[in-house]
């Protein structure tokens, strides 16, 4: 398995093979372990390798045996950790994925921020580091030399779909059946048009959409059907474009699922090609955090931009005076009123505006605004921190899935007057390189 160190003494040199010591700097030792490369070295390890490439700080190569195992170096629980490109950090134990995020987290908030947080807050954990997952995109293929359709995650080379049976990671209603549906689709006259396949869970069950390039016939609809009636599943098909989805089982009911938060009693609705949190338990955790963390007394008014289908905006309605939510897509603005309208909440607004252009003008900024809530895409929040700075709410919650941009926000927040006070992980993607954080602004 391909790996990324710091350059080291050499224990011994025989090349193409190596013994290397691998004691890690800590400001380094996140650059390997968050690296996109399985199995790779742990700290204090000294193992056989394979030199693929050498790098001013980091030589790359191939893991052939492990000779001085660390103590925090488990077995993967996943029989296909070594080809499949899914899930790399199968092999390092859940608290060293936790406290190697952690100096990820760390080092980026110096580097790109100049901040130094002394404090993180306890992270947010799941009940299981297996069977989270609740939302997917799995590749379909035929493959003429192994004679079988393949369903599943790519390689870790991305090249080729990994010839695989189950997945660990996704909800067992799922990633127990991935030979279910390859039989399915091998049985369908038109087996070589499906390309992939959607999953997501919710709380009526699975939910399949299968996108199709071809139309499909009379019999592979009765197919798939059938599969939907007999697995209890719901049946999507997707021809086009996510605009052309359309369900197909079962007939009588509507095309949307739903998650619940039960800590606030409420229920959400979302449709199969929507985004939302794929880890269950840690999001319901989430949410009742930002909460706590926003201290709301049931007056003041929440602005949450990028708000989804309203994951954090239906919830705190229940604690807030008001909250105008805020998403790039009209269909999703839809969505938050009309779960809002299901949860018999009165206090939501939903506007339609791309958060990557200028907000000033827009009839919801002209409201002030006590606290806002921010969970944007990886690239950040950059182009509204401006106007954000110029309303100067009190307080500012940030959710961010990308370290790097946050903490070059972070740093424009800090400049900008605010007072970076509580911080934390969220552990939403376990075994992999994914970093989940949380962070109160106040000014």
């Amino acid at each position: 398995m391909l790996f990324s160190c710091r350059r080291y003494k050499r224990v011994a040199s025989n090349p193409p093979e190596e013994v290397i010591s691998l004691k890690l700097k800590p400001r380094w030792r996140w650059h390997g372990l968050l690296s996109k490369n399985a199995n790779a070295r742990l700290p204090h390890e000294r193992v056989v390798f394979a030199r693929q490439n050498q790098y001013s700080r980091f030589d790359e190569g191939q893991v052939l045996q492990v000779l001085d195992a660390s103590p925090e170096r488990v077995t993967p629980s996943c029989p296909h950790f070594m080809q499949c490109g899914g899930c790399l950090l199968q092999h390092m134990s859940p608290m060293m994925q936790l406290q190697t995020k952690l100096e990820a987290v760390q080092e980026h908030l110096q580097h790109f921020g100049g901040i130094v947080m002394p404090h993180f807050e306890p992270a947010i954990v799941s009940s299981s580091t297996y069977g989270y997952r609740m939302q997917a995109r799995l590749g379909v293929r035929y493959v003429a030399k192994k004679g079988r359709i393949l369903v599943g995650f790519r390689e870790r080379n991305g090249r080729y779909l990994t010839d695989m049976t189950t997945c660990k990671v996704l909800h067992p209603e799922i990633g127990e059946h991935l030979e279910d549906l390859s039989d399915l689709i091998s049985h369908m006259q038109g087996y070589q048009s499906v390309p992939k396949i959607d999953v997501a869970m919710g709380d009526e069950g699975p939910a399949f959409v299968f996108r199709h390039l071809l139309d499909l016939s009379q019999v592979d609809l009765d197919l798939l059907k059938a599969f939907g009636r007999d697995e209890n599943v719901h049946i999507y098909l997707q021809p086009v474009n996510e605009n052309t989805i359309r369900q197909i089982w079962p007939e009588s009911s509507d095309d949307l699922l739903h998650y619940t938060h039960p800590d606030h009693g409420v229920t959400l609705a979302f449709h199969p090609s929507n985004f939302i949190q794929v880890n269950l338990t840690v999001n319901q955790r989430m949410v009742s955090q930002a909460i706590r963390w926003l201290d709301l007394q049931g007056t003041e008014t929440v602005l949450d931009l990028f708000c989804g289908i309203g994951n954090f905006s239906v919830p705190l309605a229940k604690y807030a005076g008001k909250v105008v939510a805020i998403e790039g897509c009209e269909d999703m603005t839809q969505r938050v009123m009309a779960n809002a309208k299901a949860n018999q909440l009165g206090n939501i607004e939903a506007f339609q505006h791309n958060l990557m252009e200028p907000i000033d003008g827009t009839m919801w900024a002209k409201q002030a605004f006590d606290a806002v809530l921010l969970d944007p895409p990886k690239e950040g929040v950059e182009e509204c921190i401006p106007w954000l700075l110029a309303m100067k709410p009190a307080r500012i919650l940030y959710v961010s899935s990308q370290s790097a941009t946050f903490a070059r926000d972070a740093a424009m927040l800090v400049q900008g007057g605010y007072l970076l006070t509580k911080m934390g992980l969220m552990d939403m993607f376990p075994h992999t390189s994914h970093i989940e954080t949380m962070a109160l602004f106040q000014c």
